[in-house]
């Protein structure tokens, strides 16, 4: 069985850690999203993909889109 490999990218203070697994012939990817060393939020993409690299660039947009939007969020209630 391949050991899936993580990939760690750093976007506005938070680490997001993309993990690329096989379903079949496709591939799909779990982001989790980190800060200070905590767990903030885990998922996927929500779609199977041709290639690794698709998988990985999917979830790793959607987790910038919930990073952009949880920050809009706390720019909100502080104004």
């Amino acid at each position: 069985m391949e050991r899936p490999v993580v990939t760690s990218h750093t976007y506005k203070g938070h680490q997001i850690n993309l993990i690329p697994s096989r379903e079949g012939y496709m591939w799909a990817c779990q982001y989790v999203i980190m800060k200070s060393d905590q767990t903030e939020v885990d998922g996927f993409a929500g779609n199977t993909y041709s290639s690794r690299e698709a998988a990985k660039s999917a979830a790793l947009e959607k987790a910038k889109t919930l990073i952009d939007e949880s920050r809009l969020d706390k720019d909100l209630l502080e104004s």
